[in-house]
C-alpha cells in the first residue's frame, strides 16, 4: 500500500486560483494604444462600418450588450459595431482557437495595431481584450469585469466602437476577442433642437 500526502487545502486553491485566472483572462490585456493622425487621414477615413450580419451572431450581439450594460453602470456611452473591428477580433480570436493560445500577439507576430490596420481601422485609441475557456458571453465579460486592467479597457469612456469574436479550437474550447477602437473622426451627432 501506497502512502501519499496532499499538500494543504489552502496552498491547493491558491494555485487552483492562479492556473484559472491564467487561463481564464489570459495575458494582461492590451492597451489603449494612441495613434495620432497623420495630416489628411482623418478626411478619409470611413467613420463607421456597420458588421456584416453574419457577424452578427448572437453570441456577438449578446457580448456587445454585456460591454455596454457595465459601460452604463458607469454612465459611459454605448459601444458602437464596428466591421473593421470584427474583422480584427475574428483573425485573432480564430489564430488563438487554430494554436491553442492566449497571447495578445498572433502566432504571425502580428499584434492588434497592426490586426486593425490590416482590416482598414485608423484609429485614435485602440486596446484588445482576450480569453480562452469561458462558455459564455456572460461569463467572458465576468472573467474581465473581475480584471482590474480588462476592466479598464471595458470601461474607458475614449473607446467608442467595438469589434468582437469567438472561435472554438478543434477541441470545442472557445477563445474570445473584443477590439476597443476610437476612430480619427467620431460620427456626426444629430443637432438638438434650436434653443
Amino acid at each position: 500500500m501506497t502512502r501519499t500526502t496532499r499538500p494543504p487545502l489552502g496552498v491547493l486553491l491558491a494555485v487552483a486560483t492562479i492556473l484559472v485566472g491564467l487561463a481564464v483572462v489570459g495575458p494582461i490585456p492590451a492597451g489603449p494604444v494612441q495613434d495620432p493622425p497623420k495630416e489628411g487621414e482623418a478626411e478619409k477615413d470611413p467613420v463607421l462600418i456597420p458588421p456584416k450580419a453574419a457577424d452578427l451572431t448572437k453570441t456577438a450581439l449578446r457580448l456587445i450588450e454585456l460591454h455596454n450594460k457595465e459601460r452604463a453602470k458607469k454612465e459611459l456611452g454605448p459601444l458602437e459595431a464596428d466591421q473593421r473591428l470584427f474583422d480584427a477580433a475574428k483573425r485573432h480570436a480564430e489564430d488563438m482557437a487554430k494554436h491553442e493560445h492566449t497571447n495578445h500577439e498572433g502566432t504571425d507576430k502580428t499584434t492588434m495595431i497592426e490586426r486593425a490596420r490590416e482590416s482598414g481601422y485608423t484609429f485614435r485609441f485602440l486596446a484588445e481584450n482576450i480569453a480562452a475557456g469561458m462558455k459564455t458571453p456572460e461569463l467572458a465579460v465576468k472573467a474581465w469585469m473581475s480584471s482590474p486592467g480588462h476592466q479598464a479597457n471595458i470601461l474607458n469612456g475614449d473607446y467608442t466602437q467595438v469589434g468582437v469574436a469567438v472561435a472554438r479550437s478543434k477541441k470545442g474550447h472557445p477563445y474570445w476577442c473584443t477590439v476597443f477602437g476610437k476612430p480619427l473622426r467620431e460620427p456626426a451627432r444629430k443637432a438638438g433642437p434650436a434653443s
